[in-house]
């Protein structure tokens, strides 16, 4: 599990000139991601500031607390896992993943591994 936390909008942008003479941009917004500890199975005390990519002329993400969309995570073109940050909102992720556990996993099987 993945908590974002953003504080505020901004956003970091590098600008550049390719060999090719093409233009290039790289916009990051400095977010703080709370990280999952598998000691406690709880989140981390204190969470880690990263960057977060935002693809040309996104709008940056407000100040509040989000969840790592379910669509972040995809298969490459190797066949391998791959992550590329999206976020929502924790209502939006509450919703699509009980949606998605739901319909993937028996109702029987999900109630008897919360139960312990």
């Amino acid at each position: 599990m993945l908590v974002i936390e953003v504080e505020r909008a901004d956003v970091q942008e590098r600008t550049g000139t390719r060999d090719n003479g093409q233009p290039w941009k790289i916009r990051n917004q400095v977010v703080y991601a709370h990280m999952y500890d598998a000691e406690t199975g709880q989140l981390k005390r204190y969470p880690t500031e990263v960057k977060l990519r935002l693809v040309d002329d996104a709008k940056p993400y407000q100040p509040g607390f989000y969840m790592l969309s379910p669509t972040s995570i995809f298969s490459d073109r190797y066949d391998a896992l791959a992550v590329d940050a999206h976020l929502v909102t924790v209502e939006e992720y509450m919703k699509a993943t009980a949606a998605a556990i739901s319909q993937r996993i028996p109702k029987e099987q999900a109630q008897a591994k919360a139960a312990g």
